[in-house]
């Protein structure tokens, strides 16, 4: 349960043996079972009152793994770096299970490295989506400079061609 075996179970109970005295281990132990018996049955009673089930936990985790995974094929073929996102979704589906060991990690810890390679910050140019060709053509020719003889810009406040001043 706690990661305790026989032997550690045996050293705790002769410390308690020479602390307490064999007089009082028996009224200490039975003690010590009621109160464990009323944590085990006030925990069960908080769960009911509130609902949670432990595989609608486990539920929750398998469904974020998934969102994960469906997230992680798209960015890495884009040649994004997906570490920390990796990371972070690692670690709601991991306090999802009740697993706080990766949770206690630093993030990026224990995120295996799905960075693309190249320079890590490196944008890579993608080619157009069909349809992209036609892109700003539906601009109307008074918002273009093609009317301007010298193709400047007007300076902010003053008046475009056409305008009275």
């Amino acid at each position: 349960m706690f990661g305790m075996g026989m032997p550690e179970i045996l050293l705790i109970l002769a410390v308690a043996l020479i602390v307490i005295g064999p007089r009082k281990l028996p009224e200490l132990a039975r003690i010590l079972g009621r109160t464990m018996s009323e944590f085990r049955r006030a925990t069960s009673d908080l769960q009911n009152q509130i609902g949670i089930d432990p595989e609608d936990i486990r539920a929750i985790g398998n469904g974020i793994r998934e969102v994960r995974s469906e997230i992680q094929k798209p960015l890495q073929m884009a040649g994004f770096k997906t570490g920390a996102v990796v990371s972070a979704l690692n670690t709601a589906a991991d306090l999802a299970d009740g697993s706080a060991s990766s949770a206690s990690a630093a993030p990026g810890e224990n995120a295996p490295d799905t960075s693309a390679p190249g320079d890590p910050g490196e944008i890579t140019d993608t080619p157009p989506l069909p349809g992209d060709d036609d892109i700003g053509t539906d601009i109307p020719a008074e918002l273009l400079n093609d009317d301007k003889e010298d193709g400047a810009i007007p300076p902010p406040g003053a008046p475009a061609k056409g305008e009275k001043p």
